[in-house]
C-alpha cells in the first residue's frame, strides 16, 4: 500500500490532499515540529512500522524523518543545491527510479 505524505514545519505530516493556508515556518525555528510530533503523528496514523519509506526532501526534512523511520531512504542527501535537487527528482520523474541516483540511508 503506498501513501504520500507531505512534511510542512508548521503542521507536521498532512495527507496529499490536505489544503492548509500559506505560511512561513522552517524547521528548527521555535513553533516548528519535531521529531517528537511527528513521531507522535505517525503513530496516530498507523506508519510507525512503515516498511519502505522514502523522503524526497532537503537535509532538514531528511533529518527529521529519519529520527522516526531510521531505515527511510533519502535520494537527495548530499545534493550540493537546488539544481542538483531537481536534477536527482527529474531523473527519478523520468522513470530512473530511486536506483539510478542511489539510496542514502541517512541524510547527510
Amino acid at each position: 500500500l503506498e501513501r504520500i505524505h507531505i512534511l510542512s514545519g508548521l503542521h507536521g505530516l498532512l495527507d496529499l490532499d490536505t489544503v492548509v493556508a500559506p505560511y512561513e515556518m522552517r524547521l528548527g525555528r521555535p513553533g516548528s515540529v519535531t521529531a517528537d510530533t511527528v513521531h507522535a503523528q505517525a503513530a496516530d496514523r498507523g506508519l510507525l512500522g512503515a516498511p519502505d519509506v522514502v523522503v524526497l526532501a532537503g537535509r532538514d526534512y531528511s533529518r527529521i524523518v529519519t529520527a522516526v523511520w531510521p531505515h527511510a531512504r533519502t535520494p537527495l542527501a548530499g545534493s550540493r543545491s537546488m539544481g542538483e535537487q531537481l536534477q536527482r527528482l527529474a531523473g527519478i520523474a523520468a522513470g530512473g527510479g530511486l536506483d539510478h541516483i542511489g539510496l542514502h540511508q541517512k541524510s547527510a
